[in-house]
């Protein structure tokens, strides 16, 4: 666990949770990587916070952050629906693409 994860929010006002939920565990396994990687990467490099919980992932952020992310993990999981690996190089081409 980062400092950043111990760190209050500058403005807790503006931070709010979006919440994902995705249907295939099998693929949720893959879409957060080994111990969790893939969202570590989402998190350090969009400034949020995500959490799984069951079959949903929370993401916890500004509303700008949480909608990049939200889009970044659906963008992500339909290609592991779609039979396409994912890896640290994929994610940072569909963030940077956004």
């Amino acid at each position: 666990m980062g400092l950043s994860a111990l760190t209050p929010p500058p403005h807790p006002e503006d931070v709010h949770e979006t919440l994902l939920e995705f249907p295939n565990n099998r693929l949720l396994i893959d879409l957060c990587g080994e111990f969790d990687r893939n969202l570590a990467q989402i998190e350090h490099q969009l400034g949020v916070h995500i959490l799984r919980r069951g079959n949903q992932i929370a993401v916890v952020g500004s509303a700008e952050s949480r909608g990049r992310s939200a889009a970044v993990l659906q963008t992500l999981y339909a290609k592991l629906e779609s039979g396409r690996p994912i890896d640290a190089g994929e994610i940072d081409a569909v963030i940077r693409l956004g």
